[in-house]
């Protein structure tokens, strides 16, 4: 059944938002998680899809399976956790799953699934996501390694007065980010930057690759 959206969008406004932020930064995840934040996922990934947007977020695969026909060729991650059970849909549906932690590492590896994988990194939020320590991570997700191709964090602070914590996260994220691609011998898509850091922390958003992706949240 679809969500009916609880707010009112206007979707000349949003292709222009992300008209604005695709001419800053290159290419982003439209974050469409929860029903877009209540603002019509569905329509939302419609709208930007056909405007030429490509990678879309969602927090399930739930959410992820419901927008796929609105993005057909279009990148979805899920960023939150994911059960054993979605580990195969995740795979025949060329969805990509985030990692959080050695025990979500250690279900998958028992499973035969290798789905696309992108890495959390714990930097300040102490929500969820691996510790900033290479070899911890390398340890936990063994042969997992050959299916990562991203790895991003989250700035839970960066719309307040000082910056200098969402600074140090950037620093520890990037230093984590590189001795890791230094391991893999490849370089990662590297998202950070949420709206507030986007515009405050400019670092956030240069020198991530491929096209330099941020998260571009519907709120």
């Amino acid at each position: 059944m679809e969500i009916l959206p609880y707010a009112v969008t206007d979707i000349p406004a949003l292709l222009q938002n992300a008209r604005i932020l695709n001419g800053l930064a290159g290419e982003f995840y439209c974050v469409v998680k929860c029903n877009a934040y209540g603002h019509g996922g569905t329509e939302c990934v419609e709208a930007l899809y056909k405007a030429g947007m490509r990678r879309f977020a969602v927090s399930d695969m739930r959410e992820a399976v419901n927008i796929k026909p609105y993005a057909p060729r279009g990148e979805i991650i899920i960023l939150g956790a994911t059960d054993y059970e979605a580990f195969r849909l995740a795979e025949e549906n060329s969805l990509i799953l985030t990692l959080h932690s050695a025990e979500q590492s250690r279900r998958l590896l028992e499973s035969s699934c290798r789905p696309e994988l992108h890495l959390k990194l714990d930097t300040g939020m102490h929500r969820s996501g691996f510790e900033c320590d290479p070899k911890m991570i390398l340890d936990a997700i063994g042969e997992l390694r050959y299916h990562v191709s991203g790895v991003y964090t989250h700035f839970p602070r960066a719309d307040s007065p000082d910056i200098s914590e969402t600074e140090e996260q950037l620093r520890l994220f990037n230093t984590t980010a590189d001795a890791l691609e230094r391991v893999f011998g490849r370089r990662l898509t590297r998202h950070t930057a949420a709206s507030p850091a986007f515009f405050r922390l400019p670092a956030g958003r240069r020198g991530l690759c491929p096209g330099r992706q941020v998260f571009l949240e519907l709120q």
